[in-house]
């Protein structure tokens, strides 16, 4: 079962894989310095044998709001991986996004519900009914942005009005949402619209497989989780290749949800089928 306790164990290798990391049971803050020049900020979290971490948001307080689909779990964590409070939830979540100053949406992949969650004491807000389950959420100033489907719904949280929006692919899961741009993904591409839904790049590349989470940092790079290829691929704004920055020999495998901190560059990664969550300086 996911355990809301975690053992930390400051380690002061150069390079340790995470994956090797994990299986000796060592799970802990640590700094880590990566070929390319990228480095491992900490190692937060480990579920152990039970995958299941499929969504997760850096808070302003820099502590982790995550949701865990297995064991149909939301989670506060400090800064170095502990948990502070847990909300057992009514279905399997699928995404958190982040609403106001504090309070969160969830989508369920088994409820045509989203859920709005005060984040301070964990009580349930309100229910957005929604015609199916949904998979990737994501919130911009007073609009919901979720997938169900192939139907992008576009919420006003105050009037509950919907503008739906078609997308093209298959298997969406994970979207991004900023001031001029949706990203979303399917089972083979990463696709970018403007917000009248209008396409400005497809990506595609052979070393991309099954891409899933997106984020974009205050330069506008986008980062996308490659889920069977096990990389990170770092695009420029017009969708260019601009580095593979993280493979499965440095230790990446199955990286899902992604999640950007704008001001100390953190990009928050789920591996391993959601087993474990780490932090990355960028």
């Amino acid at each position: 079962m996911f355990s809301p306790k975690s053992n930390f164990l400051d380690i002061e290798d150069d390079w340790v894989c995470p994956c090797k990391l994990k299986q000796q049971g060592r799970v802990g803050k640590a700094t880590y310095k990566f070929m390319n020049g990228m480095s491992r900020y900490k190692f937060l979290i480990d579920s152990e044998f039970v995958p299941g971490v499929t969504g997760g948001r850096i808070l302003p307080t820099e502590d982790l709001v995550l949701v865990n689909f297995n064991e149909q779990l939301l989670t506060i964590h400090c800064e170095n991986g502990e948990v502070k409070r847990s909300l057992k939830l009514l279905g399997h979540p699928w995404d958190v996004a982040l609403y106001g100053e504090d309070c969160a949406v969830v989508s369920f992949n088994d409820l045509q519900k989203l859920h709005v969650i005060d984040l301070n004491d964990l009580n349930l807000i309100s229910e957005i009914d929604v015609p199916k389950s949904c998979y990737g959420v994501w919130c911009l100033g007073n609009t919901c942005f979720a997938t169900c489907g192939k139907i992008l719904h576009r919420i006003d949280m105050e009037t509950k009005k919907d503008r739906p929006l078609k997308l093209e692919g298959e298997g969406i899961f994970n979207i991004f949402v900023d001031d001029n741009r949706i990203y979303y993904t399917d089972y083979y591409s990463l696709h970018c619209l403007n917000h009248n839904g209008q396409e400005v790049f497809v990506y595609k590349h052979d070393k991309l497989s099954w891409p899933r989470g997106i984020a974009v940092d205050t330069k506008g790079y986008i980062y996308v989780a490659g889920y069977k290829s096990n990389n990170i691929h770092k695009l420029t704004m017009d969708g260019r290749l601009f580095k593979i920055l993280i493979t499965k020999d440095e230790g990446i495998e199955r990286p899902s949800f992604l999640h950007f901190e704008c001001h100390q560059r953190k990009l928050l990664v789920a591996i391993d089928e959601g087993r474990a969550v780490f932090q990355f300086k960028v």
